[in-house]
């Protein structure tokens, strides 16, 4: 066997090794016409030991069979462009493809294999090309054509053409969180609304139908997750009054609930007296108060306080009323005897009492 040094990098280059008995015995020949040297350098070019032949080639004067040679050499080297060019100029149209598609230079492989009609390689060399030159969106209407759904889907991400790419990982690869993701990156919130629904992510569906302008099953949601603060906000936006007073009259809110029931007030004919008599019969005295106020009925406003233990407006109003037993009652609730005493004292129904109520705070 040959040593190992034969076979470095820097040698075996310049080593051939045959143990071609008819090629050994002419070793110690002198070569000198052109026809030899041609003959030597074929010998050497169909045993793929180009630089060889490239040298033979050169010395018989033949710069054709000198180009292929050195084409062949490049190709060997791994200079693939250089090689691809040297091919092309020799019209070795397949071989300069190749060449070209192996250095990176696909739009010239492809030009050529277009040429040459290879329906295989231009498919493959189209592919290429798209994905260097980033035409993601062609590349991915390529692989659409041909099913190959989960290429599609990445390169619609990448081009991004979210919606498309949506619908394929709902359509195609059934995968639903995926979908919704890329339909709300596409700004198409209510498919994407629906398919978090399905997922059972309440709350983010909820902001997308809202996102959507699909206010009614956003609230439908809103509502499911006793979430009044969003709620608010959308009956704020759409203007809806009555749902809207609902809910300030459950929370209490004094100064909202008045100020949305007198813009109901504006825009409608309403019985407040009747409405605020019903709802302090039902028990619903924080409606009835605010009716109440609306209509300068401090009696009735003050009646409500009283049920609602709001002792200090209670006090306020029937002081205004002129109703002083129960103006005294109220403050004595909230330990200001010294205005408990007074009213007392005005009072007619403390009077019939011979001023019971008055005499136990004196």
């Amino acid at each position: 066997n040959p040593s190992v040094i034969w076979q470095s990098n820097l040698l075996k280059e310049q080593i051939y090794q045959t143990n071609e008995p008819a090629y050994i015995g002419n070793i110690w020949n002198v070569i000198s016409t052109p026809e030899e040297w041609i003959e030597q350098g074929s010998y050497f070019f169909e045993r793929e030991f180009y630089k060889a032949a490239i040298e033979c080639f050169k010395n018989s004067g033949n710069e054709l069979l000198t180009a292929k040679a050195e084409a062949y050499y490049r190709e060997k080297i791994g200079e693939y462009h250089k090689a691809a060019i040297s091919f092309e100029k020799l019209g070795e149209k397949n071989k300069a493809a190749e060449n070209y598609e192996r250095s990176g230079d696909f739009a010239k492989a492809l030009h050529l294999y277009n040429e040459l009609q290879l329906k295989d390689k231009i498919f493959a060399c189209t592919i290429k090309t798209f994905e260097k030159e980033k035409r993601f969106e062609e590349l991915a209407n390529i692989y659409l054509s041909i099913s190959e759904y989960q290429k599609a889907f990445d390169s619609f991400v990448k081009s991004g053409n979210y919606h498309i790419a949506a619908e394929i990982s709902y359509n195609f690869l059934k995968d639903i969180a995926s979908a919704a993701k890329y339909y709300e990156q596409a700004g198409s919130f209510a498919d994407s609304a629906k398919l978090y629904l399905k997922l059972k992510k309440i709350e983010h569906a909820a902001e997308l139908f809202e996102k959507a302008n699909d206010y009614p099953n956003a609230i439908k949601l809103w509502q499911k997750l006793k979430n009044q603060q969003q709620l608010i906000k959308i009956y704020q936006t759409t203007k809806q009054l009555e749902p809207l007073l609902v809910i300030y009259e459950k929370e209490r809110s004094f100064e909202n609930s008045v100020k949305v029931l007198r813009e109901i007030v504006s825009s409608k004919e309403i019985d407040l007296i009747s409405e605020a008599q019903a709802y302090f019969k039902n028990r619903n005295y924080f409606a009835a108060l605010i009716r109440f106020y609306l209509t300068n009925n401090n009696n009735g406003v003050a009646e409500s306080a009283f049920k609602l233990k709001y002792f200090t407006d209670a006090a306020k109003y029937f002081e205004l009323a002129g109703n002083h037993f129960q103006a005294a009652q109220s403050y004595y609730r909230i330990k200001k005897y010294e205005k408990a005493f007074s009213h007392y004292l005005n009072s007619p129904e403390d009077e019939q009492l011979k001023f019971t109520s008055a005499k136990k705070i004196g």
